[in-house]
């Protein structure tokens, strides 16, 4: 009952896309023709959106929005700017204190963002394109008195090299598979008991290795 549960979720999470699939592919045919007859037009914007959070637990991943470069109408590459799926929680809680309650408060948030550069060069159906992203991450959790928790807050800028392949399947859709290698350094800040502030610059490297499986819309 669990693994159909599972898959039904999944499925709803998919949905969506599935739904955008179906609208693309099915256009009506004037308007197919007139994207024929304007075959000349260049697409200078792309939508991307990674399924693999949405497949996996029907949740939102990486969006981009990119900006092609063309050289003497060839696509050379594009800009590329985006962000993750960010969470907020907020949660008031009225702690026993004798006759006199008192009212604790406790909110996080995190969301990252990123921008970067992609080369592409088309090799027989398939695009592979290559490229940097510059990436920047910020969380934090805050109690109104440091004795219900600690508070902290985080912020990392991080680099990410990749390499992708595109292969287009219609005229405004294709679909990519990306690996990248990340290693980024932070800034971090914690609220001590004492009630004191302690400042932390940290550096990590390590291999990570994020991957993606996007759709993408060319408009």
């Amino acid at each position: 009952m669990k693994t159909k549960s599972r898959l039904f979720t999944r499925a709803k999470g998919f949905a969506p896309f599935l739904f955008l699939i179906i609208v693309l592919f099915t256009k009506p045919h004037a308007a197919a023709a007139q994207k024929v007859a304007d075959s000349s037009k260049l697409l200078k914007y792309e939508l991307s959106i990674d399924l693999v959070p949405l497949i996996d637990n029907g949740q939102f991943g990486k969006i981009y929005f990119k900006i092609k470069h063309f050289k003497d109408k060839k696509l050379k590459g594009a800009l590329r700017i985006g962000a993750s799926r960010g969470n907020y929680s907020w949660l008031k809680t009225v702690p026993y204190n004798g006759s006199n309650p008192s009212f604790d408060t406790h909110y996080s948030y995190d969301f990252s963002v990123f921008v970067g550069y992609e080369k592409r060069q088309k090799i027989a159906f398939a695009i592979a394109y290559y490229g940097v992203d510059i990436q920047g991450f910020f969380n934090k959790s805050k109690y109104d008195t440091y004795a219900q928790g600690n508070n902290f807050s985080n912020t990392q800028f991080g680099i990410c090299p990749f390499v992708g392949l595109r292969q287009p399947i219609y005229k405004n859709l294709s679909i990519a598979i990306e690996l990248g290698w990340q290693g980024w350094f932070g800034y971090s800040k914690t609220f001590e008991e004492s009630g004191d502030y302690i400042d932390a610059w940290i550096f990590s490297s390590g291999i990570g290795l994020p991957y993606n499986f996007t759709l993408n819309y060319n408009f």
